[in-house]
């Protein structure tokens, strides 16, 4: 390798120290071992001191010697950091139109390539983020399974500062004290457009609310100018939520709910929650029949936890999938999912398709 590409992997492999775990990155290289076969197993190593050692010795000698790809070490990394532990906001397209332009996708790379001023051959990028979010990576996944579906990806990396609390308050010289510092995270951004109408926004989990319609605007801002904001619209989860709360007796297989806000339609709310954190608040048969009496007279369900489970026809890789449907905020979008813990790509396509048939 020269020493540019050199520092490429460099900057790839803090990356990786950052987003996954030791067991995964000693799983992709007992990957190299087997295709190496048993004469050659040793001239890659697993064992590390520690996961940095692991990573800048072991990970980085098995790349530059050519036994791990680097689209594998990508690859590492995108299941770790575009999957889960994300606000996951969904539009339609506006008119069908829209909708045959998006799924023409090498039309839709070459105007993302245009926009970003960049090339299929300079993707994927691994870089640190700046303030000013830049296109990595942009890729097509054929895929005939009805959960997934063909899609296209484009993901840009930034960064984004605030301030949190960082300290025990106290009082000195009659002044009340907090103390804040201040965050510097990367901030990974993913647009993914399914083929049977449905885009995706996703944002990470941060612990700054403002932030989210900021990083959310940093992304239609990336869009080509022909897939701009007003091209879409919302696709609004409330039928789906009270279907959830309706036709539970059915689904109980399938899916868990916990606490659940209720709004009254004129700014105030009635919040349900279970007795213990494992019962289903549809579980109790006078509780269940007060929340479908009053969800008769309100705007419906605000707020909902859903805990997905398998199906025999789709079934997750994860047997337990925790989301948050609908607005936990004032003022926070109806098309919003938040899923509150790191899953697999094939978790968001199972949650995706779930979610169309509730719609339909």
């Amino acid at each position: 390798m020269q020493s540019r590409e050199l520092a490429h992997l460099d900057t790839l492999l803090s990356l990786i120290e950052k987003v996954c775990t030791q067991d995964q990155i000693k799983a992709l290289l007992r990957d190299a071992q087997e295709r190496l076969g048993e004469g050659h197993k040793r001239e890659v190593k697993v064992t590390g001191d520690n996961k940095a050692d692991t990573i800048r010795t072991n990970l980085r000698r098995a790349v530059v010697d050519g036994h791990v790809p680097l689209d594998v070490v990508f690859k590492l990394l995108r299941d770790a950091e575009e999957n889960g532990d994300q606000h996951i906001y969904y539009f339609t397209p506006a008119t069908a139109g829209v909708a045959a332009k998006l799924s023409k996708f090498a039309a839709v790379a070459a105007a993302f390539y245009e926009r970003h001023r960049t090339s299929a051959d300079r993707l994927p990028r691994a870089i640190h983020g700046s303030e000013n979010y830049q296109l990595v990576d942009f890729r097509v996944e054929e895929n005939e399974a009805a959960a997934a579906g063909s899609r296209w990806m484009a993901k840009l990396y930034g960064r984004k500062k605030y301030r949190e609390r960082g300290g025990d308050e106290r009082h000195e010289d009659g002044l009340y004290w907090v103390p804040y510092k201040e965050v510097d995270v990367r901030t990974p951004l993913m647009a993914v457009y399914r083929n049977w109408g449905l885009l995706e926004m996703r944002v990470p989990r941060v612990d700054a609310a403002h932030l989210y319609a900021e990083m959310l605007n940093a992304l239609w801002e990336a869009m080509p100018e022909e897939f701009a904001r007003e091209n879409f619209v919302e696709w609004s989860l409330t039928d789906a939520r009270l279907r959830l709360m309706n036709e539970y007796e059915e689904g109980i297989s399938r899916y868990h709910i916990g606490p659940s806000q209720i709004s009254d339609g004129e700014g105030g709310t009635v919040t349900y929650r279970p007795s213990s954190q494992d019962e289903n608040v549809m579980a109790a048969g006078g509780r269940a029949r007060s929340l479908r009496e009053l969800l008769k007279t309100t705007d419906g369900c605000r707020n909902l936890r859903v805990i997905w489970y398998a199906r025999p026809d789709l079934v997750p890789p994860t047997d337990e999938i925790p989301t948050v449907m609908g607005a936990m905020r004032r003022g926070a979008p109806d098309n919003e999912v938040i899923f509150t813990t790191k899953v697999s790509a094939g978790t968001l396509d199972y949650v995706a398709y779930r979610l169309r048939e509730l719609q339909q």
